[in-house]
């Protein structure tokens, strides 16, 4: 699957169904918020952990422009903590309580990676464009998800009333 698929086709069509099938639910933002952490970080981290972790060789000739054996075991260390990444926001679409921490971790990654891109004096070439771009996108929107999160938050601290959403906790029985 391209990085299109996972950062804009999927999430997209995830979106719509689940607006379609829960009209309840309707803060757009949450939603996306949602399942662009199971689609750019979950399903994204995850298969690229699978392929640095089984391939090392081609994440470092092909991304790194590295030939020398000596950084493999580097590469698969960083599939493992990709895979690792990856699966917590894969199951956070099964708990919805893991969808805000999945974000943050997701947004450090992305922002991180995303600046790097910028500064460091790379080629130009259309792949590396093409990180830079979606990885910025998925750090704005996992901000602003974050951020519509803990506004949401707030106004509950302050007791405003409100209806609960796609990604969070259902309310206990005690009321707490």
């Amino acid at each position: 699957m391209t990085i299109l698929s996972f950062f804009v086709v999927l999430p997209t069509v995830s979106i719509l169904i689940e607006w379609a099938v829960r009209p309840q639910r309707r803060d757009l933002l949450l939603l996306i918020g949602r399942w662009i952490v199971f689609w750019a970080v979950g399903m994204r981290l995850f298969t690229a952990g699978l392929s640095q972790a089984m391939r090392p060789e081609y994440t470092a000739e092909v991304i790194f422009d590295v030939t020398s054996p000596v950084v493999l075991p580097f590469i698969q260390e960083l599939g493992f903590a990709n895979l690792a990444l990856g699966l917590v926001a894969i199951v956070s679409v099964l708990k919805r309580e893991w969808v805000a921490p999945a974000a943050l971790a997701g947004a450090m990654f992305f922002g991180l990676a995303g600046l790097r891109h910028a500064l460091v004096a790379e080629d130009a070439t259309g792949t590396r464009i093409v990180a830079l771009a979606s990885d910025l996108f998925i750090f704005a929107v996992l901000t602003g998800y974050l951020l519509r999160r803990g506004i949401r938050s707030r106004s509950r601290a302050r007791g405003e009333r409100r209806r609960p959403h796609a990604d969070e906790p259902a309310p206990s029985a005690s009321g707490s």
